[in-house]
């Protein structure tokens, strides 16, 4: 059987959470898509599991005019990934695009909950669907955990990926799997 799974990144968790490890003192690894305050990502995320990736949807609010907002969605929507589906060869390989959803705000220091409304929303529409298996959510913001348990008693299981700093141990608990994000982002620390 063939395990359908929709992703849902949390872009300004995933690259605050970045930033910050980065800030104190650790070595990013090779195969980061990067922009400041915008993206973070590496082709690793989707080889940590066999499923079939319906899609991956990347939340993240921008300050700027529309031309800004428009070079935001093209870049991320340029950042492609690859995963095996279940029972096909291992040397079969598919791809896709990060699918972008981005939210204006008014300036950069301005908060906003556009990401976690709509991201919230767009999980519990896709845990409805008989046809998926599996959310795959990017974030480790403690606010979702009463997403993940909901999800879960619908019968859906929840995997999780995100960054040791600012992770809510009890949303990595609720998770039926967990990608630690640290791991693929950079260079193991010295002993």
């Amino acid at each position: 059987m063939t395990h359908r799974l929709m992703g849902f990144a949390d872009g300004e968790n995933l690259v605050a959470r970045y930033q910050a490890i980065v800030k104190a003192g650790r070595t990013p690894r090779a195969g980061i898509e990067y922009e400041k305050d915008v993206l973070v990502w590496h082709e690793e995320i989707t080889e940590q599991f066999v499923s079939d990736v319906v899609r991956l949807s990347y939340y993240q609010t921008v300050s700027g005019d529309d031309l800004k907002l428009e070079e935001i969605h093209e870049r991320i929507t340029g950042v492609r990934f690859g995963y095996s589906p279940e029972n096909q060869d291992d040397s079969i390989t598919y791809s896709g695009s990060l699918y972008p959803r981005i939210f204006k705000k008014e300036s950069r220091s301005a908060k906003t909950k556009s990401v976690d409304i709509n991201l919230t929303i767009d999980v519990l529409r896709h845990a409805a669907d008989p046809r998926i298996d599996i959310i795959f959510l990017l974030s480790g913001d403690g606010d979702f955990l009463p997403l993940a348990q909901e999800v879960s008693r619908n019968g859906k299981q929840v995997w999780l990926a995100a960054f040791s700093s600012g992770l809510s141990r009890r949303l990595r608990h609720v998770a039926d799997e967990f990608i630690d994000l640290d791991e693929l982002f950079f260079e193991p620390e010295a002993t």
